[in-house]
């Protein structure tokens, strides 16, 4: 028989935290393509959201796999064994 109790929550302090990271490398991609960008290629639409979405990837696979695991991560990798 399953363990019938509440469904985990959507939002606990591992979710805000990937979604703030996320966010984090967003704007830091924004910003590598207003300051690196010439003026010409960052007002054509096109060109400006191709650079920030490569930055972005870039920066993902450049942080994400340096981090460590958190606490908060282990223990509800372990509460969902």
């Amino acid at each position: 028989m399953s363990h019938l109790g509440p469904p985990p929550t959507l939002l606990n302090s591992t979710t805000i935290f990937s979604l703030g990271a996320t966010l984090a490398l967003l704007l830091a991609a924004l910003t590598l393509a207003k300051s690196l960008l010439p003026t010409r290629i960052y007002n054509d639409k096109i060109q400006r959201w191709t650079f920030v979405w490569l930055a972005f990837d870039a920066l993902t696979h450049l942080y994400v796999p340096a981090l460590p695991p958190s606490p908060v991560l282990k223990r509800e990798l372990m509460m969902m064994c």
